[in-house]
């Protein structure tokens, strides 16, 4: 039974439990994406690792997702301290593990 016949039905037990999986749904799916991104996220920082000197370019295609993605996690890594950049030319910076 979904929300729309419990409300022709005039059921609202049905109206709340329909409302309530759709709800818990949702929050499902905002934490499948969160976890996706933290996997992503770990696998970056473990590229960086066996990698030093690598790019957001070669660190995208390693861990399949875009440059600009691969860009904003690095930045986010640098900025709490587990990785470091450098620029090595212009608008291209090379990460390796802080340490």
């Amino acid at each position: 039974m979904n929300a729309a016949t419990a409300s022709m039905q005039g059921d609202l037990v049905g109206i709340s439990t329909s409302l309530c999986l759709c709800v818990c749904a949702a929050g499902l799916f905002v934490e499948a994406k969160e976890q996706q991104a933290l996997h992503l996220g770990q696998r970056i920082l473990a590229r960086v690792a066996t990698h030093p000197e690598i790019t957001a370019v070669q660190t995208a295609r390693a861990v399949s997702c875009s440059t600009r993605t691969a860009e904003i996690s690095l930045e986010r890594l640098a900025a709490e301290g587990f990785v470091t950049s450098r620029e090595v030319h212009p608008g291209v910076r090379e990460y390796s593990l802080l340490g």
